[in-house]
């Protein structure tokens, strides 16, 4: 069994260290890339998806119809 210790689980700083690996992939390549560019958009349309839903009421937005 493995545990783990203080972990920084603040939104504000895994928002930062989200926002500095990817400037510095952006700026050098350094460091992997998670999700291929369809996995990005597909997260992207979720997120829009979720966003109309909220925007009509909570109705429901296939984000496949996003575009």
């Amino acid at each position: 069994m493995r545990s783990y210790h203080a972990l920084d689980d603040d939104w504000a700083s895994s928002f930062r260290d989200s926002g500095y690996h990817w400037l510095n992939w952006l700026h050098g390549g350094k460091g992997p890339l998670l999700w291929s560019g369809e996995e990005a958009i597909d997260v992207l349309r979720f997120v829009l998806a979720a966003y109309a839903s909220s925007a009509h009421g909570g109705t429901g937005v296939d984000p496949a119809s996003l575009e």
